[in-house]
């Protein structure tokens, strides 16, 4: 379709303000136009090549990308289109980011363009459309899907005939009806021709027996062709008028704060969402458990009042252990709950009674019951928060109280333990948590750290951030160094240690007090560790061992003795007195099972939709296959295309194939696995962009692991975060090191002449290297790293950083 009306005025260039996006680290999906870019980046902001949880915008206008779907629902990162960039300049502000989803909203994928409506109305069409999730252009092009337009004349009415097919005309009440019934009403009903003009009454008759001729009266004229240029402010609309009212963009982040924006349909973000590649034990519990939940409120009923630490004395308490299970009982790791009984209270309401079944299914699996009652033989309150009943009457009668969050972390540890961290205890608040007021973003934690912080400062009702800017109130630190460390400095801002939050989680809202205390300021050596004295009251049930009743040994280990103590010094080496034959059988078992595995493909999949990618893992399943989430142990990835994600930069270092969808369902026809070679993925555009040809990067990572005898030192701002750039080495056969090796050891050589130790930093951490630069030894951006596992080659002379 060829472009219509080209004379229209065009829009005069952007003038942005100075820093508006200079807390804004973007990735790019799919096709956006170079001038987004140029005025994101004349804003201050930083484009970042590889995607990972340290991007704070992803722009992308296409949510069909498979990298959409990677930034959604992998990384749960916030996505929003161009538009954003544009009317958040014409606004000097940066706009909410919901409003600008990509997709989730009602006129999401509509491009609409109108012709001959009035200048006012042409206006609030399109204020309305784009607030939804739409685009309006001037001209008509291949890219419209709808022409808005009343009259059935003109030069682009004309030319959306011709391609009815693929573009809509609709009247502009098409966009207030599916507005006023929140879905897209049916097009085909709106068409322009379909608009009947009111006949007039006819006269009334100046005598009752002569009646003249009714006289139709002309249809009045169209409205006149609109012939302006893109209007410079969007007006904002409340979707609750389907009206056309007078546009007023002022006032537009209050009246979404207000809820102006249906909740229900704007994206939402779970805290500590991570890629699912090289998932660990910890997450996929804390992924079962669901751990980010809020808690319902109601007003606690009178306590159960331990004696006051005062009353206790200092030296009772330091004189009162806590104690998981009996010393001498030596309780094997797998079941770690043995002789544990939990009742279960809170959990029901916040995750439904489907969830709590699977944790009660995993703790039967590690030696631990279940009551669906609360009584005597009751061990362990498994409680969100200290509001129920039960809650009280458990402190009341000493059990021992705890949260998901332990049972997390004790599965992990395979060793029941006192609580140790803030979270393994109930919460003290309700509702309405203490902290709303507080912004809060960390610095120099990696991993689990940094979920458990998040989950943290969710925990006090707080807001994290991952960027740091001036609306912050404070900065948890985990040691005092690093590019946010030393900004919250310069801007005054209150810089903490995980103690201070621990102690808000606890409910110790002394905290908040400035000047900062003391001991917030401090390094410890666990630094989620939990002052004791605070939750003494909550500590009761752990004061005495718990004993592994007879009965409860033979329910679940009929054939082992683990009763007696080990001798001193043995403590780590008692090994179970299972008889060898039955040992001997199990050891059979598990080779078989390992065999059986080995024999068939352990597939991995990127990049697909959920509902597709549960689709074809079952696939795999029914042709004898294995499906794994952990590419480290995939032998075959099945991707749409080449992505820049942690688990395609591990894969690529250690699969065997990376295919196409269609060696799954020619598989599935064939009723047996296809030979992979002929479904082998080609991204020509990656593959162009990168340099690379993917296939045979596959067989030269086959052939010698590309890191092989080569040391990265990497510093501490690179993205992506030095936890990440360490498995993808490590996959390769190199090795990462946190502190810079000698200046001998930098300019060492292998028997190729290339150095066997790599510094790769960024440029806000050039200033640490001025004497490797001193020495004129080479240092690499991140693409060193990236692009090179991408391509299966180190090129030394590539992605140096020009210090002069």
């Amino acid at each position: 379709m060829t472009e219509l009306e080209g004379s229209e005025s065009r829009e005069k260039p952007l003038d942005v303000p100075e820093a508006l996006f200079k807390d804004v680290k973007y990735y790019v999906v799919g096709d956006i136009a170079k001038e987004v870019l140029e005025l994101l980046n004349a804003g201050g902001a930083k484009q970042d090549t590889y995607l990972s949880e340290m991007v704070s915008h992803v722009i992308s206008d296409d949510p069909s990308q498979d990298e959409y779907s990677e930034a959604k629902e992998l990384f749960d990162l916030p996505v929003v289109r161009s538009s954003w960039v544009y009317l958040s300049i014409k606004c000097k502000k940066q706009l909410p980011i919901p409003v600008f989803s990509p997709a989730d909203l009602l006129f999401s994928g509509v491009v609409a363009c109108s012709s001959q409506l009035d200048a006012e109305d042409s206006l609030h069409i399109w204020g309305m459309i784009t607030y939804n999730g739409g685009k309006c252009q001037q001209k008509l092009d291949s890219k419209c899907t709808h022409l808005i337009t009343s009259v059935t004349e003109g030069a682009k009415y004309e030319a959306a005939l011709k391609h009815a097919e693929k573009v809509n005309i609709v009247t502009p009440d098409w966009v207030t009806d599916s507005l006023q019934k929140e879905a897209k009403v049916d097009e085909s009903v709106y068409h322009p021709r379909l608009i009947v003009y009111p006949e007039p009454e006819p006269p009334t008759p100046p005598t009752p027996p002569a009646t003249p001729p009714q006289e139709k009266i002309p249809t009045p004229p169209l409205p006149q062709p609109m012939d302006t240029s893109e209007p410079q402010t969007m007006p904002i609309l409340d979707r609750s008028n389907v009206g056309l009212p007078r546009p007023n963009f002022t006032d537009f982040p209050e009246k979404v704060q207000k809820g102006r924006v249906r909740p229900d349909k704007s994206p939402r973000r779970s805290p500590g969402h991570q890629d699912s590649a090289g998932r660990n034990m910890s997450k996929q519990v804390s992924q079962m458990l669901g751990l980010n939940m809020q808690v319902p409120h109601r007003q606690p009923p009178p306590r159960y009042t331990p004696p006051s630490p005062q009353k206790m004395g200092t030296q009772q308490l330091q004189q009162s252990p806590y104690w998981g299970h009996e010393p001498s009982d030596n309780v094997p790791a797998d079941m770690c709950l043995l002789g544990c009984v939990f009742f279960i209270t809170d959990y029901q309401k916040i995750l439904g009674q489907e969830q709590i079944d699977n944790w009660k299914k995993v703790i039967e699996q590690h030696g631990g019951q279940v009551d669906t009652s609360y009584s005597n033989r009751i061990t362990h309150i498994l409680a969100a928060n200290q509001h129920s009943d039960v809650f009280h009457l458990a402190l009341r009668d000493q059990r021992r109280v705890v949260t998901a969050y332990w049972l997390n972390d004790v599965l992990v540890k395979k060793k029941m333990m006192p609580p140790w961290q803030a979270l393994h205890l109930p919460l003290i608040y309700g509702e309405n948590k203490p902290c709303s007021n507080q912004v809060l973003c960390m610095t120099n934690f990696e991993g689990e750290e940094r979920i458990r912080i998040k989950q943290m400062i969710n925990a006090i009702g707080a807001r994290y951030t991952g960027h740091m800017t001036h609306g912050n109130t404070a900065l948890i630190c985990r040691k005092p160094e690093g590019e946010k460390y030393e900004k919250a400095k310069e801007w005054k801002l209150a810089v903490v240690n995980v103690h201070w939050l621990t102690d808000l989680v606890l409910g110790h809202l002394d905290a908040l007090k400035l000047p900062v205390q003391p001991k917030y300021l401090q390094l410890y050596p666990d630094p989620f560790q939990m002052d004791m004295s605070l939750v003494h009251h909550l500590m009761v049930g752990w004061r005495s061992p718990l004993k592994i009743q007879r009965e409860t040994w033979k329910k679940f280990l009929p054939q082992q003795k683990f009763r007696s103590a080990p001798a001193p010094g043995q403590e780590n080496n008692v090994e179970n007195t299972e008889p060898p034959a039955k040992k001997k059988k199990q050891e059979n078992e598990e080779i078989s099972i390992q065999i059986t595995n080995a024999n068939g493909p352990r597939v991995l999949f990127t990049g697909f939709m959920k509902g597709l990618a549960k689709k074809l893992q079952a696939n795999v399943i029914q042709l004898g296959g294995m499906v794994t989430e952990n590419p480290k142990q995939c032998t075959h990835v099945v991707a749409p295309a080449i992505s820049r994600t942690m688990k395609f930069f591990i894969a690529v270092n250690v699969c065997k194939y990376v295919v196409t969808k269609e060696w799954l369902e020619d598989s599935m026809a064939k009723n047996r696995f296809a030979d992979p070679n002929m479904y082998a993925l080609r991204d020509i555009k990656a593959e162009t962009e990168m340099q690379c040809n993917l296939q045979d990067s596959i067989s030269r990572a086959q052939a010698k692991p590309l890191f092989q005898d080569v040391t990265i030192y990497a510093t501490p701002s690179l993205v992506p975060p030095i936890s990440d750039l360490t498995k993808i080495v490590a996959t390769a056969g190199g090795t990462v090191v946190k502190r810079l090796p000698s200046i001998s050891l930098l300019q060492e050589k292998d028997d190729q002449g290339n150095p066997t130790h790599i510094v790769v930093t960024c440029e806000d951490d050039v200033p640490m290297l001025r004497n490797v630069i001193a020495k004129k030894i080479t240092i690499h951006n991140a693409e060193f790293v990236l692009t090179g596992v991408m391509r299966q080659t180190l090129d030394f002379k590539a992605f140096v950083i020009d210090v002069h």
